[in-house]
């Protein structure tokens, strides 16, 4: 036994231990797999490639050392995947990938990674560039006390969700070329120590939450070549001192809070090639020195309180794009030296104050693509001489005081996409050769004083999206060719003298969002078609001449408002809208306003012939005798028997005279009433055939000294006249 353990020992000693080369493998093997467990990986890359039965350096984003033994460097960026676009790994960061200490480049840039960067990386001091621009990662950078990367040139963290001040620990990194915290929401002020990094080339630090003045100290970073401090709350003003950024090519100062002018220094800065100071406060006029910027080709500093006129305009005769004085105060007219600017691409001078005429001289800009003078106080015609501009893509000259008509020569603008002519005084017909432009894509003619009709063939508009013809003074009928305009989203035929029916074509705009036909004189039925439009959103037909019922569809959903001012419309109960009747009952009364009520109308100038005839024939006969028999019902009605009891059967108590015609007798009536009964003698025919004469006379007699007769009673044996009963009278 004691050979045989002799004879295995030198076998045991035999098997050398695991060197650290191959132990630093080992870890980078672990480190590797337990990134690819941790992250999602949906398109599958690495599930695929990773596998440890071949070397992590052959694996798809890993780049090992010149001896191809420890990991250098991971790319997961879309370029190095093969071309496949964002890889769309998600998931949180692995710490194990601060395990690979040999590494010198990390780039997880476009994926949907999310959560905090691991702590370990800010340590690795082999690192030389971490790129993780365009993930959802968020929260703080690490301060000094846990940030240690000497060797770091590139850190790029925008368009993510880090919040917190600018890392100070970046302060000792001093071989960092580029940092790009873009699009993030740091916040506190742009730091005064970036000054100090002599390597820095570009400092992009747009849309966060910075805030106080803009360094100063940043002129001693005369390696600049590019700063953006755009988007952010900065406040004060352009330092001059940054006349000393020689190498700078690009500045952005855009949508801060800094105010005064634009320092003159800016102008010796020979390398610029584009300005964006737009959205802030600045004042002033642009400085003259800007004409030494000879290879400046964009500048941007529009909605500012810039003033002054556009004599400037000369010193950017080599710019190739402009778009100079959006929204600012620059008044007086527009020089005709404007035409020399032959290699202008755009020309912005809206929102100012400017005057006078589009001056002729424009038509050399043969290279323009896009020209607005939209909203100042331009005046006159729209120059015939603007078919020179054979480039033009856009032309906005909308809110002006422009008269006239639209040239026909606009048919040469054969690439024009946009034309927006609105709120001015433009009139007459508009051309014909404006409908057969194909690129046409938005065309504005609002508000303004086009009269005549449309053409036919409006549908050659083939690309149109938005038109707006609305406020004008066009009149006919709706072209059907509108049908065939299929890509078009918006329509605004509103406020014109449009009349006829509804073209059923419209129906064919499955694209239509928008549709305004109100305020016209349209009439007849509402297209069934219309019913159809799935997408449109918002139909106004208000205040037309429209009659029958609203379809159903689209409609049920449709304002009140959108339909008012047609008083002939009706639907299914609504509210505020008359239920439609049905078919029968409309017939019959149809037929009754048409056949019946005629008739009856008829009959009645009949009856009102005959009474008129009959009235006549009656007044004839006289008047007395006519109201006679109308005063009769003015008397008290008293019986015989009645007049009995009141004289106690006519006794010779009651009895208060005699005469030639009668007797009179005092008598007491139910009423308790007294009055006198003249009691004719029938016996004496004078007395028998007077009795109607006296009460004719009598009934028709006023007069404060004649006795008031209150009846008579009369049959064939006894007549007596009621007369009112007056004491010591004769």
């Amino acid at each position: 036994m004691v050979v045989l353990l002799v004879l295995l020992m030198p076998c045991a000693t035999a098997r050398p231990a695991p060197t650290r080369q191959q132990q630093s493998n080992t870890t980078d093997l672990a480190a590797l797999l337990a990134f690819k467990a941790q992250v999602k990986d949906p398109l599958a890359i690495l599930a695929g490639n990773w596998t440890a039965t071949v070397s992590p350096c052959s694996w798809v984003g890993v780049s090992c050392d010149r001896r191809g033994q420890r990991v250098t460097g991971l790319e997961f960026d879309s370029v190095q995947l093969q071309d496949l676009g964002s890889n769309r790994l998600t998931g949180a960061i692995p710490d194990s990938i601060g395990s690979l200490s040999k590494l010198e480049s990390l780039n997880l840039e476009v994926n949907l990674l999310s959560g905090p960067i691991p702590p370990a990386i800010f340590n690795m001091s082999k690192l030389q560039a971490i790129g993780m621009t365009r993930n959802n990662l968020s929260g703080q950078i690490p301060g000094n006390e846990s940030f240690y990367l000497p060797m770091l040139e590139l850190f790029l963290l925008g368009q993510n969700h880090f919040d917190g001040p600018i890392p100070p620990g970046l302060s000792a990194c001093q071989n960092l070329a580029r940092l790009s915290l873009e699009v993030n929401n740091f916040t506190g002020p742009v730091p005064s120590w970036l000054a100090t990094m002599p390597s820095l080339t570009r400092i992009y630090l747009s849309t966060n939450g910075l805030t106080g003045e803009i360094p100063v100290e940043l002129s001693n970073c005369t390696g600049l070549h590019g700063l953006d401090l755009s988007e952010n709350k900065l406040e004060g003003r352009i330092p001059p001192e940054f006349g000393q950024l020689r190498n700078l090519g690009f500045i952005g100062l855009a949508n801060n809070r800094i105010t005064g002018p634009i320092p003159e220094s800016i102008g010796y800065l020979s390398k610029l090639t584009q300005i964006d100071f737009v959205g802030n406060g600045l004042t002033g006029s642009l400085p003259i020195s800007f004409g030494k910027l000879l290879n400046l080709r964009r500048i941007f500093v529009d909605g500012n309180q810039l003033s002054g006129n556009l004599d400037f305009l000369s010193v950017f005769l080599k710019c190739r794009s402009l778009n100079t004085i959006d929204n600012n105060r620059i008044t007086g007219s527009i020089p005709s030296t404007l035409a020399n600017l032959t290699n202008l691409l755009i020309l912005s001078l809206s929102g100012n104050q400017l005057n006078g005429t589009i001056p002729t001289s424009i038509a050399s800009m043969s290279n323009l693509q896009e020209l607005d003078f939209s909203r100042n106080s331009l005046s006159g015609i729209i120059p015939a001489e603007i078919n020179g501009l054979t480039s033009l893509v856009e032309l906005h000259l909308d809110s002006n005081r422009l008269s006239g008509s639209i040239p026909s020569s606009v048919s040469s603008l054969s690439q024009i996409q946009i034309m927006t002519l609105s709120h001015n005084l433009l009139s007459s017909a508009i051309p014909t050769s404006l409908w057969q432009n194909q690129k046409l894509t938005k065309l504005d003619l609002s508000q303004n004083f086009f009269s005549g009709s449309l053409p036919v063939d409006v549908g050659k508009l083939t690309a149109i999206t938005m038109m707006d013809i609305s406020s004008n003074q066009l009149s006919g009928g709706i072209p059907a060719s509108f049908g065939d305009l299929q890509m078009i989203t918006y329509l605004n035929l509103y406020g014109n003298l449009f009349e006829g029916s509804i073209p059923d074509s419209l129906g064919k705009l499955l694209s239509i969002e928008e549709l305004d036909l109100s305020s016209n004189a349209l009439s007849g039925i509402i297209p069934k078609s219309l019913a159809n439009l799935t997408y449109l959103a918002n139909l106004n037909i208000s205040f037309n001449k429209l009659d029958g019922q609203i379809p159903e569809g689209v409609f049920s959903n449709i304002t009140l408002k959108s339909l008012m001012g047609n008083s002939a419309l009706c639907s299914l109960p609504r509210d505020g809208i008359a239920p439609c009747q049905n078919r029968k009952h409309s017939r019959s009364k149809q037929l009754l306003l048409e056949v019946i009520l005629p008739a009856v109308v008829t009959l009645l100038i009949l009856a009102a012939c005959m009474y008129m005839l009959v009235r006549r024939k009656m007044n004839k006969q006289g008047k007395m005798s006519a109201s006679s028999d109308t005063d009769l019902l003015n008397y008290q009605l008293i019986s015989y028997h009645e007049l009995v009891r009141a004289t106690s059967n006519f006794s010779d108590d009651n009895l208060l005279g005699a005469g030639g015609f009668g007797k009179v007798f005092k008598g007491l009536l139910d009423d308790e009433s007294i009055v006198a009964i003249n009691v004719l003698n029938m016996q004496d025919e004078a007395a028998s055939n007077g009795f109607d004469t006296e009460c004719r006379a009598l009934r028709m007699a006023r007069h404060r000294n004649l006795v008031r007769i209150v009846t008579t009673c009369s049959n064939l044996d006894f007549k007596a006249l009621v007369l009112e009963y007056m004491p010591n009278a004769v």
